[in-house]
């Protein structure tokens, strides 16, 4: 009888602390968990020239230090952008959706005349840290941000 209780009770406990890991592994995601200062690195890859005759163009890149405020605006008093030359541009722009479960993130900044789309971003299960990828006028996007 009591060989059974305790094999009952270490099922039960497993169960108990599985279910727990998977709530955790699954926590769902909103804008308020973006709020803070995050670091963000991009490297843009120009669209293949047209013809054989054109230039190649290389990728070039942009750090961005973004300010968001728990509704997924970024702050443009307190976010700025500045490309592999040093020339430093104030962003604005917002997080317009982000998926529950999945941690999906998708959004759109403004840099100088320059609308750049988060197509899709994914963020870690500490929520400290985001891979992704999108677009520009200027070719295709990929990216990462830490929060600081």
């Amino acid at each position: 009888m009591c060989r059974l209780f305790w094999s009952r009770l270490a099922v039960a406990l497993a169960f108990v602390l599985g279910a727990g890991q998977a709530g955790t592994a699954l926590a769902a995601c909103s804008k308020a968990d973006l709020a803070g200062l995050w670091q963000y690195y991009v490297i843009t890859y120009p669209p293949a020239p047209a013809s054989i005759f054109q230039p190649t163009r290389d990728p070039y890149w942009h750090s961005c230090t973004f300010a968001i405020k728990p509704d997924g605006t970024i702050n443009p008093q307190n976010s700025v952008c500045t490309d592999q030359a040093g020339q430093q541009t104030k962003v604005s722009g917002s997080v317009e959706n982000i998926g529950g479960s999945t941690c999906i993130i998708h959004g759109t900044y403004q840099l100088g005349s320059l609308r750049v789309s988060l197509t899709r971003g994914a963020l870690s299960r500490g929520k400290d840290h985001i891979d992704g990828a999108g677009s520009s006028p200027a070719g295709s996007i990929v990216f990462n941000a830490t929060k600081l």
